[in-house]
């Protein structure tokens, strides 16, 4: 089972890859070729880090839009590799889109806990 689970991996490794080499191409296809929605979407993707002249810049997954990866435009998570090491990496939705993305309920600019002396004000 985990055996055919990796071969089906590494099978759609070397797809992505080679679409992502013949997107690079201009190519034509032919009335009578169907492409298959994945393989449409994937040629159609943006990459998900472009080196720019501010470094290395993530995409967010929410708004489409590039910002350089340092913890001032995400929130960084902790992330194990294979071999057991921890880095940080960027989460996938930038600061700006994350507490609407992943925090609804947070009323906006609001600490939600108020202090008796608050409370006595509003009373």
């Amino acid at each position: 089972m985990m055996r055919r689970l990796k071969q089906r991996q590494r099978q759609q490794r070397s797809i992505f890859a080679m679409l992502q080499t013949n997107s690079m191409e201009t190519t034509t296809f032919k009335s009578s070729e169907v492409v298959a929605p994945k393989q449409q979407q994937a040629q159609t993707a943006k990459p998900r880090y472009i080196f720019s002249d501010l470094g290395k810049e993530k995409l967010c997954k929410h708004c489409q839009e590039y910002w350089p990866v340092d913890s001032e435009f995400w929130f960084m998570v902790k992330a194990k590799l294979k071999d057991g090491s921890v880095v940080h990496r960027p989460d996938s939705a930038c600061k700006g889109c994350y507490d609407s993305t992943y925090r609804p309920n947070l009323s906006k600019g609001k600490y939600q806990k108020r202090s008796s002396h608050e409370k006595g004000a509003a009373a």
